[in-house]
């Protein structure tokens, strides 16, 4: 995989990206562990934005006044996530966030909403939803599961990695990356 990453960033269009979402990936993970769970969600949400309007970009062919028009970034998360071929549930591994979410009458929304909604209660003075200290690691998790996703993708590996959003407290089993294949 380093031999197909060392080719990428020689091309000028996606190096400049992916050596910025390397870096913001170090820095959430660094963050997280020496600031705290909130400064690594909101630094994986800006990750996340990086490598989502890349994607939508590049690969979904989207322009950039759709880009601009799309109100929420829960939906381009969705819309970028259906691009790479992820279908899966992302926050399956985490009953007790989508149940603090639907106690406050927010259980018709998705997992990326949820996403979302977490960083800007964290970046504004609203909190809409009062998450512990495991919940917001497991959002932390998810965010960065779907990060990896996104690197994956860009680098055309589909082999086995770990499910980061089962915290077990150890490494557990690896899973293939959940992405369809490119056609």
């Amino acid at each position: 995989m380093f031999d197909v990453y060392q080719s990428k960033i020689e091309d000028p269009a996606i190096g400049r990206i992916l050596n910025r979402a390397f870096e913001l990936y170090r820095t959430s993970t660094t963050a997280r562990n020496f600031s705290g769970t909130p400064t690594g969600i909101v630094l994986a949400q800006s990750l996340l934005e990086l490598l989502c309007d890349y994607t939508l970009k590049t690969h979904a062919g989207w322009t950039e006044e759709l880009l601009n028009s799309t109100r929420g970034f829960h939906n381009k998360l969705a819309a970028s996530a259906a691009a790479i071929g992820y279908s899966g549930i992302l926050l399956e591994h985490a009953p007790e966030v989508t149940s603090a979410f639907a106690k406050q009458n927010c259980k018709t929304l998705n997992d990326y909403h949820l996403l979302t909604i977490t960083r800007n209660d964290i970046t504004h003075v609203s909190q809409r939803v009062e998450l512990s200290g495991f919940q917001l690691v497991q959002i932390w998790e998810a965010s960065m599961f779907l990060a990896e996703l996104h690197l994956f993708y860009l680098l055309d590996y589909r082999g086995q990695m770990a499910d980061r959003r089962k915290i077990s407290g150890w490494f557990g089993d690896t899973i293939e990356v959940p992405l369809a294949r490119r056609g």
